[in-house]
């Protein structure tokens, strides 16, 4: 038999909220599920306005879509992709973005 364990989820401004944190910079490589990560972040986000580091290759919209979603806050952020040395984008490929 297999053992199972719940767990429970929450997005990250209610865990900043609930637990008063100040928070100056986030990394997510979460397996294409960034997008969603970044809709529960987004009160953070804007109030807080983090550098954060995002992982952009796990699929073609995390690609495409990512930035384009955090321009759309009109918060000030700077972007830079950021490729392995092999130049492709299809591994590792990640989004810094920090607020200038």
């Amino acid at each position: 038999s297999e053992d199972l364990e719940s767990i429970s989820i929450t997005t990250l401004d209610e865990f900043a909220r609930e637990n008063k944190l100040e928070v100056g910079f986030i990394k997510v490589d979460i397996e294409g599920f960034e997008q969603e990560f970044l809709k529960g972040a987004r009160e953070t986000i804007e109030s807080q306005k983090p550098a954060m580091l995002l992982s952009i290759y796990h699929n073609g919209s995390d690609f495409f879509d990512i930035k384009p979603m955090i321009e759309s806050w009109d918060l000030g952020y700077q972007f830079k992709i950021i490729k392995p040395i092999d130049y492709t984008i299809s591994i590792e490929a990640a989004l810094f973005c920090e607020a200038v």
